[in-house]
């Protein structure tokens, strides 16, 4: 359950800490006084997409934080998956900024968005006026019955066996399952390794060939600087000739001292490297022959490596491995008929299962459906609906042969079909149900939907309706709070009676700004508040005795409901 929710900077809202209680909670204030800021600062920080107009006027960022206590075991295995400490509580805070930026926080470790909404669903019900629209969505309607069909598991089952048929498909058409386009890949394979083949290309070639074309294009200036450094060291009076001399000068005086002699050989030892460096500069001038060697060969070959770059591999491997696979591909595609039998036969299986899971989840959503109807359709009796008559169609169900492309939720296309009055035939919900009859129609599927989450969140859920059927609403809502924590937003004085924690958001102006602020009504507060729905005065005492006898009755169906 939601033990208490705090929000800072949101709309009008400067700071406030709501705490809840384990059953009905309603909210209730004058239109415009900021009831729906509660809730989109808990749909906020539940996961919702931020929006930076929900920042309070002036200020740079909001933060709102949450505290569940006594969550489902389904979120204590997700909080082990993504590595985060479980605890008695669980606390989020979510911050956001004007520049877009900000943080959650998640029993102090930092999670996604993703990862809050897949903790959070499990946690909170949200139902607004938005929820009206999005039933009318056959998608939505399917997904209304899957909650409580029980097929989850089978449709975990299905979608793994999709995935596999999906997979195996795939390798059916990478095989070449079309006549027409495997002939066209053969083709083409083939001209690609005939292309490679053809090109008789060898490792380091490209190498020696960049090294080949420098040469021709600088063979004058490669010649002119080994000439010149080696007749520089071996021409006559050269540095060959100078180091000779100056060794001959040092050899009388050798033996009279070491450092003489070691003078001596660091002489002796720089001729014989000079003298070796020039032997190499006239082997190098030698080399450089051009004879055999032509430039538009080269480039022409270059060009080979060049273009293969961009179709094969920037090198040797690369092309030898693209060679590799070509060939691979082609013997597969020539050898289709005996590769395929097997591919065929799998496809042929997984289909046939994925058929039977489809089956098997019709059955039971059909199954659950019958019963679910009846008892959504005497849930609408209890509420003031006593003609209203529910149902769910189901398309006909495809042979095997007639399934195009399975679908993870399966082979069955739904409708919802409702009639509010007697004699009026049943037609789709979208068509033909009011704002009322859709807020009863809602609360009554609610009461029956099997959800694993203690806590319902009701966005106004009681528009449209007044009177006894108001009455006949706040008796569900009590029946429901039974086992759920509920938090609702309210206009009507028969629901206010019947809260367990009434909270009244109220607007104030001060120092040139507007404050919304949140008060827990306390019995005299509560009193006030329901002479306020009814449009009666403190100063009334009819009035007065007639909104406490609400809130008696109220409680006294409460009693009654617990023994």
């Amino acid at each position: 359950m939601l033990l208490s929710l705090t929000i800072k900077n949101v709309a009008l809202i400067d700071y406030a800490e709501i705490e809840f209680c384990d059953k009905l909670n309603i909210l209730s204030g004058e239109t415009g006084a900021g009831k729906s800021v509660i809730l989109d600062s808990l749909n906020f920080v539940l996961g919702a997409k931020a929006d930076k107009t929900m920042i309070r006027y002036g200020e740079k960022e909001c933060i709102v934080s949450c505290v569940f206590v006594d969550y489902p075991e389904k979120v204590n295995q997700i909080l082990k998956d993504y590595d985060i400490e479980s605890s008695s509580e669980l606390i989020i805070k979510r911050k956001f900024d004007l520049n877009g930026n900000g943080y959650i926080k998640l029993n102090g470790e930092t999670v996604t968005a993703t990862m809050l909404r897949k903790i959070t669903s499990n946690l909170v019900d949200v139902h607004g006026q938005s929820e009206h629209f999005s039933l009318l969505s056959k998608t939505k309607q399917l997904e209304c019955v899957d909650a409580g069909a029980e097929v989850y598991n089978d449709l975990v089952q299905l979608k793994g066996v999709l995935a596999q048929l999906n997979d195996a498909e795939k390798t059916f058409n990478a095989l070449g399952g079309n006549p027409d386009e495997r002939l066209k890949r053969i083709d083409i394979l083939e001209y690609q390794i005939n292309e490679i083949e053809r090109a008789d290309l060898r490792e380091g070639e490209k190498e020696e060939l960049i090294l080949l074309k420098n040469k021709l294009v600088n063979l004058e200036k490669l010649y002119n600087a080994f000439n010149g450094a080696s007749q520089a060291l071996q021409s006559e009076s050269g540095a060959t000739d100078a180091l000779i001399s100056a060794e001959q000068s040092l050899k009388p005086i050798c033996d009279l001292s070491n450092e003489y002699q070691s003078l001596f050989d660091r002489i002796r030892s720089a001729r014989e490297e000079i003298s070796d460096i020039g032997e190499t500069l006239a082997d190098l001038c030698d080399d450089l022959d051009a004879d055999g060697l032509n430039l538009d060969e080269i480039e022409a070959r270059l060009q080979i490596y060049s273009s293969f770059a961009r179709k094969y591999g920037e090198n040797y491997l690369d092309i030898c491995k693209f060679l590799e696979n070509a060939k691979q591909e082609r013997d597969n595609l020539l050898n289709f008929e005996e590769n395929a039998s097997i591919l065929i036969e799998k496809i042929k299986k997984l289909k046939l299962s994925a058929y039977a899971n489809c089956e098997k989840i019709s059955t039971k959503r059909k199954k659950y459906c019958n019963d679910f109807c009846k008892k959504v359709t005497q849930k609408l009796f209890e509420l003031g609906m006593p003609n209203a008559c529910f149902e769910i169609k189901f398309d006909d169900f495809p042979t095997l042969d007639e399934v195009e492309r399975f679908s993870e939720s399966g082979l069955d296309k739904i409708e919802f079909l409702f009639s509010a009055n007697a004699g009026e035939p049943v037609k789709p919900l979208s068509k033909i149900i009011s704002g009322g009859e859709m807020s009863r129609f809602m609360l009554a599927l609610k009461t029956q939907l099997s959800v694993e989450s203690r806590t319902y969140v009701f966005d106004e859920i009681d528009a449209g309706i007044s009177g006894v059927t108001a009455g006949i609403v706040a008796k569900q809502f009590a029946q429901i709070a039974l086992d759920k924590q509920i938090i609702a937003i309210s206009h009507l004085p028969q629901i206010t009676a019947m809260s367990d924690r009434s909270l009244l958001i109220c607007k104030h102006e001060g120092q040139d700004k507007t404050f919304t602020e949140i008060k827990t009504l306390l019995s005299d507060g509560k009193v006030e508040e329901i002479l306020r729905l009814i449009g009666g005065s403190i100063s009334d005492p009819i009035a007065v005795t007639h909104a406490q006898n609400m809130i008696n009755e109220a409680i006294k169906y409460k009693q009654e409901l617990h023994k």
